[in-house]
């Protein structure tokens, strides 16, 4: 069971090319800010669903996935997992000055899979899971 205000957070140093991903579950917004301070008020509590934030955490840039298990409309899905990852991805490319295109794309492939996996990872280690939507728009957990 979710518990009504939460925050867990995890910062894990990012392989090759530097700089920290830190994957946050929380559905509180000054919980967010105050373990995070560098975290901007750019939305509030009804928007906090699912943020890929580029900030500094702890002293390091830091690639900051937020994800809040206990919205009011809006399961995490594994979908929404993936868009994060691949926001936190780009995020990283443009600040290493890495070109994207579709014939340089392996070593992005590569980083975007670590980046699920710690989510994925952290997840479990919270008991947390992502739902998946059926198509009548049920959704069940994986």
């Amino acid at each position: 069971m979710i518990p009504a205000t939460y925050i867990h957070i995890k910062d894990t140093e990012i392989p090759i090319y530097k700089g920290t991903l830190c994957v946050v579950f929380t559905n509180d917004l000054e919980l967010l800010k105050s373990n995070i301070p560098s975290v901007k008020d750019d939305f509030d509590d009804k928007k906090l669903y699912a943020h890929a934030i580029f900030s500094e955490y702890k002293g390091y840039e830091s690639f900051i996935c937020v994800f809040n298990f206990n919205h009011k409309t809006s399961d995490i899905t594994p979908g929404t997992i993936a868009h994060e990852a691949l926001h936190i991805v780009h995020m990283l490319a443009g600040e290493r000055a890495i070109q994207l295109n579709a014939w340089n794309d392996e070593a992005i492939a590569y980083l975007l899979e670590w980046v699920v996996n710690m989510i994925y990872t952290f997840m479990e280690e919270k008991g947390y899971s992502a739902k998946l939507n059926e198509p009548d728009g049920s959704s069940k957990s994986t």
